[in-house]
């Protein structure tokens, strides 16, 4: 039974699981003082999107829009996530989309902790 949750008014967070659709950053990532918050907020997002797989293709535009960047901000944090051995990325190679912003393949590695 889904409860009416209120603006303002206490909850138990534990009502949302299952109705939830947001970004959940890994402890690991959260903890590690190494890493700066918009790397996390990237490595959440991403996290989110590939829902269990290794591999994300995205749009630039959307994803930068869903972090709250541009586009150019967007690009230094995945610069600094890739710099960290956080992710890989390749560009889309596909014809079948717009060619001015295909979306780009975010390869996720496994490092967290290890930065």
């Amino acid at each position: 039974m889904k409860q009416n949750l209120v603006v303002g008014e206490p909850f138990n967070p534990a009502q949302l699981f299952g109705m939830f659709k947001g970004t959940l950053i890994p402890d690991d990532l959260v903890e590690n003082k190494n890493i700066s918050d918009s790397v996390k907020i990237l490595m959440g997002k991403l996290i989110q999107y590939s829902l269990g797989n290794r591999t994300v293709w995205q749009y630039r535009k959307v994803l930068a829009k869903e972090c709250g960047w541009s586009t150019t901000k967007l690009d230094r944090v995945v610069r600094k996530a890739k710099e960290l051995g956080l992710i890989q990325t390749k560009p889309y190679t596909g014809k079948e989309v717009n060619q001015d912003s295909p979306p780009n393949e975010y390869i996720i590695k496994y490092s967290l902790g290890e930065v």
